[in-house]
């Protein structure tokens, strides 16, 4: 009987050996949540700091899943159409930074629509960044992207005015921000 029980707990206790293994750990902590799981984390705030919901989780999955060869699709509005030839792009290539940076030193840009940001495995963890897009030094609304993933992920921008606007990203994580490239979608004046 006793060696019945203590066989029976060497059991239970290998089967949560296995079952709280570190490479089970949270999805988060590893970098494997997916792209559709991270936009659905995206957060919008207006310029009081408010949060508010512009899209359904659906939308921001189905924004993921367009194709960027044809930028008609990166619009403000997952709803909408744009004409291909009205919108601009700024590419970038790697980007590290520790507090904040501004795309193009600050420049503005008319109308941004879309931001992709690509980052590779390794960086995933530390990435998560607040977008602020402002005119004139004040913010007119952010937008909270969540860490953990990797590749690209597209976030709608949400301009909501025919002007002009700069386009902040700042580290909200413990390390580095590290993007291996992306693309800012914007309207030409």
């Amino acid at each position: 009987m006793k060696i019945k029980f203590w066989v029976t707990g060497f059991v239970m206790l290998l089967g949560l050996g296995f079952l709280f293994t570190p490479g089970m750990a949270n999805a988060e902590e590893n970098g494997t949540i997916s792209i559709e799981e991270a936009a659905t984390m995206i957060e919008f705030y207006d310029e009081n700091g408010e949060r508010y919901y512009p899209y359904t989780d659906e939308e921001l999955i189905a924004f993921q899943k367009r194709d960027y060869s044809d930028i008609s699709y990166a619009t403000d509005s997952l709803n909408d159409s744009v004409i291909a030839s009205s919108l601009r792009t700024y590419p970038f290539t790697r980007m590290w930074f520790t507090n904040n940076m501004y795309l193009k030193s600050g420049d503005y840009f008319y109308n941004p629509r879309t931001l992709v940001l690509n980052t590779d495995l390794q960086a995933a963890n530390d990435i998560r960044v607040n977008l602020r897009v402002g005119v004139g030094g004040r913010t007119t609304h952010s937008i909270y992207v969540p860490g953990g993933w990797y590749g690209g992920l597209s976030i709608p921008l949400q301009s909501g005015c025919n002007c002009m606007r700069s386009v902040q990203l700042v580290n909200m994580g413990s390390g580095a921000a590290d993007f291996r490239s992306g693309t800012l979608y914007y309207e030409r004046p």
